[in-house]
């Protein structure tokens, strides 16, 4: 008799709690509908425009064009460069 009452009042307490798990729906709730006009506002702008760069003088020098390579295809990244024929290296 004891342990039918306590199996009852366990479950008219877990039924009283359940409101209760509504209050985090409630604190978060504003910050999501913020967040959605932060989004919209972040990813459905307009491109900014690019910033225009003026270069000195000695910039310039500095960084000149480099000529055309010929005569070969240049490999500027690789797992190695050796002698080895794995696959994975150039000589």
């Amino acid at each position: 008799m004891i342990a039918k009452l306590r199996n009852v009042a366990e479950r008219a307490g877990a039924l009283l709690l359940l409101p209760l798990s509504v209050i985090p729906l409630l604190l978060v709730g504003p910050g999501l509908i913020a967040s959605r006009t932060r989004f919209d506002r972040r990813f459905h702008s307009p491109a900014l425009a690019a910033p225009r760069v003026h270069f000195s003088a000695a910039a310039l020098a500095r960084y000149r064009r480099v000529p055309a390579f010929t005569g070969a295809v240049p490999v500027l990244v690789y797992h190695g460069i050796d002698n080895q024929n794995d696959g994975y290296s150039v000589s």
